[in-house]
């Protein structure tokens, strides 16, 4: 029976057979389970090499403090489902991104195909809009890619490109275009509404009817555990508005840094903006005493970009899409 607790004979991704305790399935509780879900990730990102098969912290602590509050994402009580042992140790996440949409984080030590079908049947049953459901699952996982086949889905359109890039080597100062300068975001407000206008403008190009962040918005995002106003970085013209922005997030416990979100105002491409604040965004959290960063990418100007400075494609995240309603 689901969610009941019993000692099973389970068969482990390399075919062997071992003695388990079936994990029991239950919501997120509240901010205990946001710390732990934390350590968790970092877990599996040591436990993996620091290749990237899970979300980082940052990406988890972006979603609690930025998709969840400002975009009307699900709160974590009903997105959330943790895996546990019968004593409390977590080795499973199901979590939500935006409506209709999903990841799986998975305990190299419990990932067991049984475990995988009973978290995608979870997604399905708590996590499904009326326009269906998106599932990311890690593109290296020939695994997955069968059992979302077995279970109807096919693939979306565009793939995640997970980039790393490791900071063992110096860093080349950014060469800026003359009238332009990269600084830290502004103490208080005094970059609303401009910084949220700017980011309307690159992300939401043709109107949808999205609107700018406000500067109560962008609070939300700054309580978030991992962010320093010293790696949120724009570049400036001579006038004083904004042209480019990059925002950076240093976890000191991985010694790692992620670069989101980050664009370049149209009028202002093409200038090398991007490039230069990503390099100056990378040397900063290198003297932190970061050794790897971290950033995904979507298209074809933004894997040029991000190649340029050295963060290459190392893992790829795959869509998997199955329309309509559960039932």
């Amino acid at each position: 029976m689901r969610g009941s607790v019993h000692p099973a004979l389970a068969r482990d991704g390399h075919g062997s057979q071992r003695v388990r305790m079936e994990l029991v399935a239950r919501p997120y509780a509240g901010e205990d389970d946001f710390w732990r879900v934390r350590a968790f990730l970092r877990h599996l990102r040591l436990e993996a090499g620091f290749h990237p098969r899970a979300w980082d912290v940052l990406r988890w602590d972006y979603w609690r403090w930025h998709i969840v509050p400002n975009c009307g994402a699900p709160p974590p009580e009903e997105a959330v489902t943790l895996y546990e042992t019968a004593v409390g140790d977590l080795r499973a996440v199901l979590n939500q991104d935006g409506p209709g949409e999903c990841f799986f984080q998975v305990d190299p030590r419990d990932d067991t195909d049984e475990l995988r079908a009973r978290m995608l049947a979870r997604a399905e049953e708590r996590l499904r809009t009326a326009a269906g459901l998106l599932v990311w699952t890690v593109g290296s996982d020939d695994r997955w890619s069968r059992l979302m086949q077995r279970s109807g889905y096919r693939r979306a359109a565009d793939d995640e490109h997970v980039r790393l890039a490791c900071l063992d080597r110096p860093i080349d100062a950014p060469a800026l275009t003359p009238g332009y300068r990269i600084r830290s975001l502004a103490e208080g407000d005094a970059d609303f509404p401009a910084r949220g206008d700017i980011s309307l403008r690159v992300f939401h190009p043709v109107s949808d009817g999205s609107t700018a962040m406000t500067a109560d918005e962008y609070r939300n995002i700054q309580r978030a555990p991992l962010y320093r106003r010293d790696l949120d970085l724009v570049v400036e013209t001579a006038d004083g508005s904004l042209a480019a922005f990059a925002t950076l997030w240093f976890d000191d416990t991985l010694r790692t840094v992620d670069i989101e979100p980050m664009g370049t105002d149209a009028p202002h491409r093409q200038r090398g903006l991007g490039k230069a604040i990503l390099l100056e965004g990378m040397r900063r959290a290198q003297r932190m005493g970061a050794t790897r960063a971290y950033v995904s990418s979507y298209g074809p100007a933004a894997h040029a970009l991000y190649a340029s400075v050295g963060l290459e494609t190392v893992e790829h995240m795959v869509g998997w899409r199955r329309d309509g309603p559960a039932g």
